[in-house]
């Protein structure tokens, strides 16, 4: 197959454009093309390209203010460039591959796809984006070699970040084409593929839409508010915290009024085809205007409070009138947050005798049902089912995951008692003498194939490793309540956290010491992974315990937490072994630290790191402060004509800024990261996450044989002017309003380490000098009320106290 190297996406709306965004993002060069504006320009102004290519630049600098940001940098923008489909279709004959994401109207598609294949180069790959128009239809009587290479390339809203990607070959589409965008679309856009078949809707939305549309009807018979849906629908069954009204409310009512027409239209022999009938508030609420989040009133409006704060009101579906949101509380769902398996809390809402079991049994019942019933129809595969559940609405468990933790017999009783007919596949399962979809055994997945009436294994991608699995298989070589040392193979091995949020405590640091310990003296070892394949990677360190210290006036268990922790880290910089850190999502605060201090980082695109410590109130102490220093000073010239000397200052007022300003210094993506100086230039970073760990190995092996750890080097404090100076710069932000009374004490006690303070000149000091003073610093500000009153507003309400 030819590589790509250029994409060509064919329509610049809301899709088109974050498509384009996130291509970029992987480095590719992007070719936007949309239709001429004809109608909205005469003559004489359309002869200004800009007007020509008037849809084009209005979709990528909507997607530049698009929130969350569909570029991990914005300057990324610059490698799309616009065009039109009169002027630059001719343009396509240098893509690699060209995707067509244009209204979804069947005679708009097809015609376009006749006007490609009139110019693109044999052998470039063309696939659409179409969430369930016919792709076989799209492309009748196209040439066949333009068939061979077509297929359907389906993305999830926002492309960035949902992992979805649902691929369709059709009849024609050559294996080759379809398995060479599988891993293309796997290794270079980070996408979790699923194969997919040519009918409606595909699979995550043929199984979610109806799934909506019946919640919303049960809310209606049942008398249920929307905040109760919400509450119902959302975390506590391991959906999104946006559960049901909100994430309607994010796409957008007129978006999910065109896919449930679309669906009602295209499945009239579906059974299950009355639920997608629209609710008449809802119809009322599109034809009002009241679309959801893009013009601020849908299901929830946020209004602005006298206070100048914000209330969320709720609309009421029989008045359409929005009142202030009511807090909603059932006993259950509260006796749930305990349970820490997703599963097990499921099965223990959906068994209850109260109204969330009720809504149950009615809503999620009928999904799973429904799941059930599609196969053949959708997918030849429950595992591509349910792949596409959790990686295209972030379910954490899919439909026949959720069949195994509720118990498919018990399931089978509930629709027996209620005489509804049990799905062929459920009644195969269970004559075959089997009592659940998957099956775990030697630390491997066995999946039911209802086709072969038998269970077959869960194949782990080429590339991919799964912690769990090796854990299974007896590979741990040491093991604690909050962390564990894991044997990768081939002389690697892997320190993974698993404490809630991954919060760095005792434990942790001492398995930490221990790791590092094992692998410095077992010549077996070539060098550790820091990884794990949690939510994030950290959240840092565990401020409960902090705060419980802190409570009970233990002031020396966090001074000797803060020290054990610093020299944790400095064991992994120095260990004559290379040490790679695998971040990826959360790495904030005590996490950073850990990444700053391994010899290389390998960090998934959307990882979001950065020093969080001055939101609670205190500095980074396990080393942060001394390595951020390090990087900054470091980025001062060297090789400079005898006699030139260099300020200091803005190098120094870079790291202080890097401590002091959470709110811009943690990156909104690993390429942020490298802008900001968390990742360095030699660091990599991966698109796809479950490729992590596989990732960070292969450098373990790649640095291991000529690895030579950093020498231990002296540091330069500049002194009282450098501390005067940047004293100065704090002054202004206090006199400007941009930090507190607090805030600036906290600041002059960073710029006092940074500079050494009031020293009369420079003078060279050890790594261990900087260390010693973030420590001191550290408990000075644990000791006061204002920190801990920050802290406790952290843990109470996830937000920072400006005090």
């Amino acid at each position: 197959m030819k590589q790509i190297r250029k994409v060509g996406v064919l329509g610049a709306g809301t899709m088109g454009s974050q498509i384009a965004a996130h291509l970029a993002n992987a480095g590719f060069s992007v070719l936007l093309l949309d239709v001429v504006p004809d109608w909205l320009f005469d003559a004489e102004q359309l002869k200004d390209v800009k007007n020509r290519n008037h849809f084009a630049l209005k979709g990528l600098e909507a997607a530049k203010k698009l929130k969350p940001a569909p570029f991990a940098l914005p300057e990324f923008a610059e490698a799309i460039e616009l065009g039109n489909f009169t002027d630059d279709l001719g343009k396509l004959k240098d893509a690699d591959w060209i995707i067509e994401v244009v209204k979804e109207d069947l005679k708009i598609k097809a015609d376009l796809m006749e006007k490609v294949a009139a110019v693109r180069q044999p052998g470039a790959i063309v696939s659409s984006n179409t969430s369930g128009i016919s792709l076989n239809t799209m492309v009748k009587g196209l040439p066949e070699e333009f068939r061979q290479h077509f297929l359907g390339t389906h993305f999830f809203n926002p492309p960035r970040y949902l992992p979805l990607l649902e691929i369709t070959p059709i009849a024609e589409t050559l294996p080759e084409v379809a398995g060479y965008m599988k891993d293309f679309c796997d290794r270079k856009l980070g996408k979790t593929v699923v194969p997919a078949k040519d009918t409606p809707d595909f699979i995550a939305n043929r199984i979610a839409v109806p799934g909506v549309m019946k919640i919303i009807h049960v809310m209606l018979a049942d008398g249920y508010t929307i905040e109760e849906v919400d509450k119902i629908t959302g975390k506590a069954i391991g959906w999104p915290k946006s559960a049901t009204f909100r994430t309607l409310d994010i796409v957008g009512l007129d978006v999910i009024g065109n896919v449930v027409k679309y669906l009602y239209e295209h499945i009239p022999a579906d059974p299950r085809r009355d639920v997608l009938k629209m609710p008449l508030f809802v119809e009322k609420m599109i034809e009002k205007g009241l679309l959801g989040q893009k013009v601020k009133k849908g299901f929830y409006q946020n209004v602005k409070k006298p206070d100048g704060g914000r209330d969320i009101h709720a609309i009421n579906p029989e008045t359409l009138e929005y009142s202030p949101g009511r807090k909603v509380s059932f006993p259950s769902i509260d006796a749930g947050k305990g349970m820490e398996s997703t599963g097990e809390r499921i099965k223990f809402l959906f068994n209850g005798k109260d109204r969330v079991g009720e809504f149950l049994r009615k809503t999620l019942l009928s999904t799973l049902v429904y799941a059930a019933e599609r196969l053949p129809e959708i997918s030849d595969d429950i595992m591509a089912v349910d792949a596409a559940l959790k990686n295209g609405f972030m379910w954490e468990l899919g439909p026949f995951e959720t069949w195994d933790a509720i118990g498919v017999e018990s399931i089978v009783e509930t629709l027996k008692a209620a005489n509804e007919p049990v799905p062929p596949v459920v009644e195969a399962l269970l004559k075959s003498g089997n009592r659940s979809f998957y099956q775990r055994k030697s630390g491997k997945t066995l999946f039911y194939d209802f086709k072969a009436n038998a269970y077959k294994e869960a194949v782990t991608p080429e590339g991919v490793i799964v912690l769990r699995v090796l854990k299974e298989q007896g590979n741990v070589i040491e093991e604690s309540k909050e962390a564990s040392l894991i044997d990768l193979g081939d002389g690697v091995a892997c320190l993974e956290f698993h404490t809630k949020m991954n919060a760095i405590g005792p434990g942790m640091i001492s398995m930490m010491k221990k790791a590092a310990k094992k692998v410095a003296e077992d010549s077996s070892f070539k060098g550790l992974v820091i990884g794990n394949q949690g939510d994030n990677f950290s959240a840092g360190a565990n401020l409960d315990l902090v705060k419980e210290s802190i409570l009970n006036d233990e002031f020396e268990d966090i001074e000797e937490m803060a020290k054990n922790f610093q020299n944790a880290l400095m064991g992994f910089k120095y260990l004559p072994k290379p040490v790679v850190a695998a971040p990826f999502g959360y790495t904030f605060g005590g996490a950073c630290e850990v990444c700053l201090h391994t010899a290389r980082i390998c960090a998934a695109h959307e990882t979001y790191i950065g020093l969080m410590e001055f939101a609670v109130g205190v500095i980074p102490a396990g080393g942060g402060t001394k390595e951020v220093l390090l990087r900054n000073l470091d980025l001062i010239p060297k090789d400079l004509p005898p006699g030139t000397e260099v300020d200091p200052l803005p190098y120094l007022a870079r790291a202080l800024m890097t401590i002091l300003r959470p709110d811009i210094k943690v990156s909104a993506s690993g390429f942020a990261a490298k802008q900001i100086g968390h990742l360095r230039d030699a660091d990599l970073i991966v698109m796809n996450k479950s490729r992590l760990i596989a990732e960070a190995k292969a450098q373990v092996l790649a640095l291991a044989p000529n690895y030579q750890p950093p020498r231990p080097r002296k540091i330069t404090l500049y002194g009282a002017r450098a501390y005067s100076a940047l004293k100065a710069q704090l002054y202004l932000f206090r006199k400007g309003g941009f930090m507190s009374e607090y805030d600036t004490l906290i600041a002059t006690k960073v710029a006092e380490i940074l500079t050494g303070g009031n020293l009369s000149q420079p003078v060279e000091v050890s790594e261990q000098y900087v260390l010693d003073q973030e420590r001191k610093v550290f408990m000075f500000l644990c000791r006061q009320k204002k920190t801990q009153e920050r802290i406790a507003h952290m843990l109470k309400t996830g937000k920072a106290l400006r005090n």
